[in-house]
């Protein structure tokens, strides 16, 4: 595993690439038992779909009310997470303990 959290830590500050990371000790936070990704397009940012992941398959949403409630979750989750300097410090110090 440490391989993977060093390689992490070589990638956060690509500009392409942002790391996102809710610590455990912030306890509960909205969104984190839910599995989805948003897609979003450079040509219409407007145009979302958002794509659940689930036991047996997945499911796309489409809409703009269907899809605005994952946008809010998304949007809940960021601001739970830690910022990137505070990430490059955690990550190196958990690969450190390994």
């Amino acid at each position: 595993m440490k391989p993977q959290i060093t390689h992490l830590v070589e990638v956060i500050d690509r500009p392409n690439v942002e790391l996102q990371i809710v610590p455990f000790d912030i306890g509960y936070y909205m969104g984190q038992s839910h599995d989805y990704t948003v897609f979003q397009y450079e040509a219409d940012p407007q145009v979302s779909i958002v794509y659940l992941e689930k036991h047996d398959g997945g499911e796309y949403v489409e809409g703009a009310k269907k899809t605005a409630r994952y946008l809010d979750l998304f949007d809940q989750q960021k601001a739970a997470a830690i910022g990137q300097e505070r990430a490059r410090r955690f990550l190196l110090d958990f690969a450190a303990s390994l």
